[in-house]
């Protein structure tokens, strides 16, 4: 229980500013597939957010155990630097191991996925979803950024970084919007690759981490994710 109005104070702080960032992130990414229908068709929203829940789906079943595991380990090892590093570097290349072929795979046979898992009648679906794949590649290491604002404590950083990275992917898609839904997914996909590195950089910039580390780590599984076509 807390002790006093300081320690009562911080949780305040703490939960809100995730609240607000958890905000932040549902109205960027909704706001878009609202925008999508009023201006291609439903049919367009439609088809458009059954790829999106398809990589989202797929993204959850990496992302969200391993944050179970690893905010609570880093917010321990926070005052212990090397044992810090070395759970990050580990707990991510395990996510890496696990998304990057994920995300090659739905970008090499993306049609056969949306065949299987949602049938013939999908089939406007697929060009989407692989699209959406690519930027699957790149969500675990962005994703993983978040355990370190939180273990450090550190929300205003987390709120700040939030309306910057959604902001601009939230731009992104209205530009594309003109497109139709496979140029929003490019735009969805593309802006996470264009974030990705000022992303690690404003969450390592605290912390012994070096963002050249963990892109080399992080290319090594979606290198060996390669297959002939």
């Amino acid at each position: 229980m807390p002790l006093s109005e300081n320690e009562v104070g911080s949780l305040v702080h703490f939960g809100g500013g995730f609240l607000l960032f958890r905000v932040l992130g549902h109205f960027a990414q909704n706001l878009h597939l609202l925008l999508l229908s009023r201006t291609m068709g439903f049919a367009a929203a439609g088809q458009f957010t059954r790829a999106h829940m398809l990589t989202s789906m797929a993204s959850g079943y990496v992302n969200e155990p391993a944050g179970k595991v690893a905010l609570p380990m880093l917010s321990r090892l926070i005052s212990e630097p090397r044992r810090f590093v070395r759970f990050y570097d580990k707990a991510t290349g395990v996510m890496m191991l696990a998304a990057a072929p994920l995300g090659v795979m739905g970008v090499l046979y993306g049609s056969q996925v949306i065949h299987v898992l949602l049938g013939e009648q999908w089939e406007a679906a697929e060009h989407i979803f692989q699209v959406l794949c690519f930027g699957l590649i790149a969500q675990p290491l962005m994703y993983s950024t978040g355990w370190l604002y939180m273990a450090r404590g550190d929300m205003r950083g987390m709120l700040i970084w939030g309306c910057i990275g959604w902001g601009a992917m939230l731009i992104a898609a209205l530009v594309a919007l003109r497109f139709g839904p496979l140029g929003v997914a490019w735009a969805w996909s593309g802006t996470q690759w264009v974030l990705l590195v000022p992303c690690l950089v404003a969450a390592y910039r605290h912390l012994p981490l070096r963002t050249s580390v963990a892109l080399l780590r992080a290319s090594r599984p979606v290198r060996s994710s390669r297959v002939p076509c």
